[in-house]
């Protein structure tokens, strides 16, 4: 899945979004309708080939005038998740939580974001989600020119994540299909080698058979002349 909203990596106040890849199909979503709305949001598809990545990461969140921070069971268990909230907390960054779903979060991130605002999505929907980010303190700053993209909308973290995983299987499935295709091709051109070796070899073979075949009756002509060359010498003789 790749998400549509082109990240910012110009001067002016600017969201970081901080996420864990597993989210992606729940997140870009919410990425895409800030980007929609005119915000400026950087995330980590911005990051330049053959860039140090955390450095680039350190950067670009120490630039930034929010941090919003997508919390569910497999960003709490992420290490770049967890240094990047911990931080915009330690660098007094605002920070945006977003609870994508519920689950066992660790002690020691509940005191993190216990000062934090806290938006649960299951509680929201589409329109009140984006509501209460866009009534947080300091946000419009980051508003600038809107992007004209279309928002993979999909509020529904299951339903996302299946739709993800469904959509995973149907690449590997076309993946496999095409690859017993190139298979399918690769034995046919085989097999076409292998004919056409068998071909050359067969007339290569008859050219040999018919090179031997002219050479034995040339021996044989000059056979006869040599005998019938002895026979009249003989003659002659007597």
């Amino acid at each position: 899945m790749k998400c549509n909203a082109r990240p910012y990596n110009q001067e002016e106040p600017f969201i970081f979004f901080s996420y864990s890849h597993a989210d992606k199909a729940v997140v870009y979503p919410i990425i895409e309708q800030l980007a929609r709305d005119g915000y400026r949001v950087w995330y980590d598809e911005g990051i330049r080939p053959g860039s140090d990545w955390p450095e680039m990461i350190a950067n670009r969140l120490s630039d930034s005038e929010i941090c919003i921070c997508a919390v569910s069971d497999a960003s709490s268990q992420s290490h770049n998740c967890k240094n990047e909230m911990t931080f915009a907390l330690q660098n007094k960054k605002r920070v945006i939580t977003i609870l994508l779903e519920e689950f066992a979060m660790p002690l020691g991130m509940k005191l993190q974001l216990s000062n934090t605002q806290n938006i649960k999505m299951a509680e929201q929907s589409w329109e009140s989600l984006f509501d209460k980010i866009y009534s947080s303190d300091g946000i419009r700053v980051c508003q600038g020119e809107k992007q004209d993209i279309v928002v993979q909308r999909n509020l529904d973290p299951e339903k996302a994540k299946e739709a993800e995983l469904l959509r995973q299987k149907e690449e590997e499935q076309k993946a496999a299909q095409q690859k017993l295709k190139e298979q399918m091709e690769s034995d046919f051109l085989q097999k076409q080698r292998e004919e056409a070796e068998r071909l050359k070899k067969a007339a290569e073979d008859a050219a040999r058979q018919l090179r031997e075949a002219e050479e034995a009756e040339r021996r044989r002509i000059e056979e006869e002349k040599r005998r019938e060359a002895e026979e009249r010498a003989r003659r002659e003789a007597e």
